[in-house]
């Protein structure tokens, strides 16, 4: 793969962030993936499908409304895209049974993306958003 198509598969990830994430624009996935796009994300359940990962990143952007992300390191190579990035937002909504607190949260993540004649079609993701909202759950423990 040539250079100039590495670069044009970096920009489209770059937009896929700024655009989905930063200006919560949930439609921009749509004219990004390939009908067949494929998400496999551990962190949270089995893989799923753009209505589903857009349904997911929904509820997100409920519980944390000014979430960011910043893109802190990404490498191409062949037809994958290799991000790691890091997430802010403050727990404004509930999460899963988790009342908000109101405190800014952080969570990193890796995320690896197959794109094929311009369109993403399938993501890999591992991310610590699972750890972070364990602990928010536990700091709201009647125990604690």
């Amino acid at each position: 793969m040539d250079k100039s198509s590495l670069n044009e598969n970096k920009a489209l990830i770059r937009r896929l962030f700024d655009e989905e994430v930063n200006h919560k624009d949930l439609g921009a996935l749509e004219g990004m993936v390939s009908s067949d796009y494929i998400s496999h994300n551990d962190s949270v359940g089995p893989p799923s499908d753009i209505r589903q990962s857009s349904k997911f990143l929904a509820a997100v952007f409920a519980a944390f409304p000014d979430t960011r992300v910043t893109i802190e390191d990404m490498v191409a190579e062949g037809d994958k895209v290799v991000v790691r990035n890091t997430w802010r937002g403050t727990f404004r909504g509930p999460w899963m049974g988790i009342a908000p607190t109101g405190k800014q949260v952080t969570w990193t993540g890796i995320v690896m993306w197959r794109i094929t004649n311009g369109k993403i079609t399938e993501r890999w993701a591992n991310t610590n958003f699972p750890e972070v909202m364990q602990k928010l759950a536990a700091a709201q423990s009647p125990d604690k």
